[in-house]
């Protein structure tokens, strides 16, 4: 899993980049129509939906790391979607 979360963080976010240990909390984006929310997490054994977010960078220590980080996962997001 590491490769991939490595080369997926060089494309997409790699400045932001932070995995939080389990039982460590952290804050993540979601969208939902058109609009950013901001969400705290604890991270619980690597399960759910902890794996998905932290390949694709959607970890952030801080809510003030999440808030920067809003246009490059937007940005992202579009790329991957090819929208």
């Amino acid at each position: 899993m590491k490769d991939i979360r490595e080369e997926k963080m060089n494309r997409y976010n790699p400045k932001l980049y932070w995995e939080p240990k389990t039982g460590e909390g952290y804050y993540y984006l979601t969208f939902f129509e058109k609009e950013n929310h901001i969400l705290y997490g604890t991270l619980d054994n690597k399960s759910g939906n902890d794996v998905p977010r932290i390949i694709f960078g959607n970890c952030f220590r801080t809510k003030d790391d999440a808030e920067n980080a809003i246009p490059i996962i937007k940005s992202a997001l579009i790329k991957i979607s090819g929208s």
